[in-house]
């Protein structure tokens, strides 16, 4: 089966969102359009006459639970048309999902970043996994733990699943998506190479920051000329265009549905390009008030400060 409920699609123009208002404490979905949020329980709540509602309305700052509905592209559509309830500025963004069944993150999957790590071009997708332990807001300090020294920045498009999805085809691929966002696969090395598994150095607490918020400007087939960027402290040190991936978006989902179920709300972390602070001479790890800075254009941006010795 391919995926189930029809297309997964936003809207053009329309971000899905978890935040927090600067008035309140309770965490919210939103639909952002431009410069504005539309609180989604708000707009549209007095259309969910559907019962596998109530989970998601106990916990609205749980986006997976939202994909979840069926009706779910026809209600951003409807709440975007709403009168906004906040100003961007001033909202604290959230990772968009919180509890997802599966982050799946892709190895080796430019060119550029095999070489910098003197490992061979892979021949099928490097596959590894992250929890939801790791996931933390676009904008949140992350912690540098006390267990490692070698603490690594990789800058990554993230794929978030919209619909149930077994067995997609390559054309399928869209129907799966809900859309994308910018990640931080934050990666402790000197854990990672440990062993041949990289799952214990991929998997520190608040080592995926991502957000700002889920969008989708075009379609997983036509991302390639879009451009990611990564600064630390300002200074650039990855620069690539999406299309340099070896295995594309559209190929990733057909793969991974090939070997497993994929849920609403599930994460697919792209890989990253060259440039990793591990693959330069001298080696340059992320230290205490390092800023590392996300960009894919037309998708978002997040901006990350790490800090050690606070929980």
């Amino acid at each position: 089966m391919a995926s189930e409920g029809g297309s997964a699609a936003l809207p053009r123009g329309v971000g899905l969102a978890s935040y927090r208002p600067r008035d309140a404490h309770h965490d919210r979905a939103g639909v952002v359009v431009g410069d504005h949020v539309i609180d989604l329980v708000a707009a549209i709540g007095d259309q969910l006459d559907d019962p596998s509602a109530a989970d998601w309305l106990r916990a609205p700052g749980r986006l997976e639970l939202f994909l979840a509905l069926d009706a779910w592209p026809d209600l951003v559509a409807a709440a975007a048309a709403a009168a906004p309830h906040h100003d961007r500025a001033d909202v604290t963004f959230l990772p968009p999902v919180r509890r997802p069944e599966k982050i799946i993150g892709v190895g080796l999957n430019y060119v550029s970043h095999a070489d910098e790590a003197e490992r061979a071009v892979p021949e099928y997708p490097v596959l590894f996994a992250k929890f939801a332990n790791t996931l933390t807001g676009p904008h949140d300090d992350v912690p540098i733990p006390r267990a490692s020294h070698r603490i690594d920045y990789e800058g990554e498009l993230a794929v978030v699943v919209g619909r149930r999805t077994r067995y997609a085809t390559r054309e399928e691929a869209g129907a799966a998506i809900a859309g994308y966002a910018v990640a931080n696969d934050v990666s402790a090395r000197d854990y990672q190479f440990r062993t041949k598994e990289m799952l214990q150095g991929k998997s520190f607490d608040r080592f995926c920051p991502l957000g700002p918020v889920i969008t989708r400007p075009r379609e997983p087939g036509d991302l390639g000329d879009l451009s990611l960027t990564t600064h630390v402290n300002g200074e650039q040190r990855q620069s690539a265009t999406l299309g340099e991936m070896l295995f594309d978006v559209p190929f990733l989902v057909e793969y991974l549905s090939a070997i497993m179920t994929l849920e609403p709300g599930d994460v697919i972390l792209t890989g990253t390009p060259a440039g990793i602070g591990g693959g330069m001479k001298p080696r340059r790890w992320l230290r205490d008030g390092d800023r590392v800075d996300i960009e894919i254009a037309e998708v978002g941006r997040i901006g990350n400060t790490f800090v050690a010795g606070r929980a």
